[in-house]
């Protein structure tokens, strides 16, 4: 086993003259017994040989496997690690790596920023987790941790952990609560699809008709439908980022094909005649300005012509009759009635690749709903029969608010026109959130 132990107190050779081993100029300095010589390990100094003796057998033996870890390199901070060595290698879409920085500078930072990473123990993640649960949701939570967890990942391959404190069995990740949804009755979405502004009616029809998301409906064009086979080709979508917009590739990069049903496709058609596509110019897969920029006809365009953002407004509520503000329950689902309503209407097809949506959705009425949705890669062609064959026809569109969750009857004419008009793309936002998972 290669290495040895140096005593710097007293000298290996006895004097010729006394025959004794003699005091070297630095005895009683410092501490005695230096370890040294074990290839790709620094030299650590101890007080006792016994200490010394082990730290040779344990460093020697891991530096043969290829495993040792220098227990030094851990006492790092953990921001200073963050700042030098991890977030240069984070990786994804702009607005993820920006999710991410925001929960490393806003919740793990002001906590374990000053802490070393070696010596993030099982017992201080218990306190840092139960903090967190009296700050966050569950689910958000969840999301944090699996940042931290990935940070000290990073610093096992770096050679500055041996484990990953995450994975401790004591060691317990909040679980998300499973949430009771409901669909909305066909009333309401016709409410809230006719109160929109007809020149953006179509991007309620695409995300409903075709199960497109938000970013896909507004990076949409004409160039994407094939009439003749009844299929769209979803290649782009339009984000927003720090204000500034800009074109990526869909969802976890990749492009898809989707059926058209006929009922879209007339509607289509028209809104085509009706309201040419325009050629935007925007960043591609970031909103830099020193990006490549590229140009696409959109279907859906802003009366200047510019790219669509879900905070566009289309014109100013009307008043309200007397008694008529009550807003409905807040909070209670999120965006998640209008995605229950699509995925019960939403039959595949035998070709399909389906995955079914939580058990516990229900319609009002108490019914549980047949949800489905369908997840399709690059290689891979959705062939599903969409709302568009069935609920479209009667009905146009599925959607809800962001913020509200109606129930039927809760909301007056006047304050669905108020809502709808104020926030127009709420509808294909909510529509989009359908098969946003």
């Amino acid at each position: 086993m290669a290495g040895y132990i140096e005593d710097r107190w007293i000298n290996k050779k006895k004097d010729p003259t006394s025959g004794k081993r003699e005091r070297t100029a630095r005895y009683g300095k410092g501490t005695r017994y230096r370890v040294a010589g074990i290839p790709g390990v620094r030299n650590m100094s101890f007080d006792t040989l016994e200490d010394a003796k082990a730290w040779l057998r344990r460093a020697g033996t891991d530096s043969e496997r290829g495993e040792f870890v220098d227990p030094r390199d851990g006492s790092i901070t953990l921001a200073d690690y963050v700042t030098r060595f991890w977030k240069e290698g984070v990786r994804g879409a702009p607005g993820t790596i920006k999710r991410v920085d925001a929960r490393f500078r806003l919740h793990i930072l002001p906590h374990l920023g000053t802490v070393g990473l070696r010596d993030i123990s099982a017992t201080v993640l218990r306190g840092y987790i139960a903090t967190l649960e009296g700050e966050c949701a569950p689910r958000y939570t969840r999301q944090i941790l699996t940042t931290l967890s990935n940070i000290f990942e990073t610093a096992i391959d770096d050679k500055r952990l041996v484990r990953n404190p995450m994975r401790a069995k004591s060691v317990h990740w909040p679980k998300v609560p499973e949430d009771q949804r409901e669909a909305w009755p066909l009333e309401t979405a016709q409410r809230m699809r006719d109160a929109i502004k007809a020149r953006y009616r179509i991007a309620v029809v695409v995300a409903l008709g075709c199960g497109l998301r938000q970013g896909e409906v507004f990076g949409f064009s004409p160039e994407d439908v094939d009439f003749q086979r009844g299929i769209i080709r979803v290649r782009r979508q339009v984000q927003l980022l720090n204000g500034r917009l800009y074109f990526a590739l869909p969802k976890g990069g990749k492009t898809r094909i989707v059926d058209m049903p006929g009922s879209v496709a007339a509607e289509l058609a028209a809104h085509f005649l009706q309201y040419p596509a325009v050629e935007v110019e925007l960043p591609w897969g970031g909103p830099e300005p020193e990006r490549e920029k590229r140009m696409f006809p959109l279907a859906l365009t802003t009366t200047y012509g510019n790219a669509l953002r879900a905070t566009t407004r289309s014109g100013s509520p009307p008043s309200l009759r007397p008694g008529s503000s009550r807003c409905g329950r807040r909070g209670s689902a999120g965006r998640h009635p209008a995605r229950m309503a699509f995925t019960s209407s939403d039959t595949p097809s035998p070709r399909s690749s389906s995955k079914r949506v939580s058990p516990s959705s229900r319609w009002p009425d108490g019914s549980a709903t047949p949800a489905r949705r369908s997840r399709s890669t690059t290689t891979r062609t959705s062939r599903r029969r969409p709302v568009g064959r069935g609920v479209l026809r009667s009905t146009r569109c599925l959607v809800r608010s962001p913020r509200t969750s109606l129930r039927a009857g809760s909301w007056p004419e006047e304050r669905v026109a108020q809502h709808a008009l104020c926030h127009p793309f709420v509808l294909c936002r909510a529509a989009a959130a359908c098969v946003d998972p």
